[in-house]
């Protein structure tokens, strides 16, 4: 959610993120951060952007239901 937001050029995707999904933007950044640190999502804190990692697309593989 937060890669195609970024991608599509929304602006502040983070705050409209926190928005969609009733979380406070600490929260959110949060867990943008823990992405980053796990190596799920690449570039760095602070900056917007950022790509899943292949490891990322794996677990995301996993539990989430391929449409069609």
């Amino acid at each position: 959610m937060y890669v195609h937001r970024v991608n599509i050029g929304q602006d502040k995707p983070v705050q409209q993120l926190a928005d969609e999904l009733g979380k406070s933007l600490t929260t959110v950044k949060g867990h943008l951060w823990q992405a980053r640190k796990r190596g799920l999502l690449t570039g760095s804190s602070g900056r917007k952007g950022g790509q899943l990692t292949p490891e990322a697309t794996t677990i995301l593989e996993r539990i989430v239901p391929a449409e069609g």
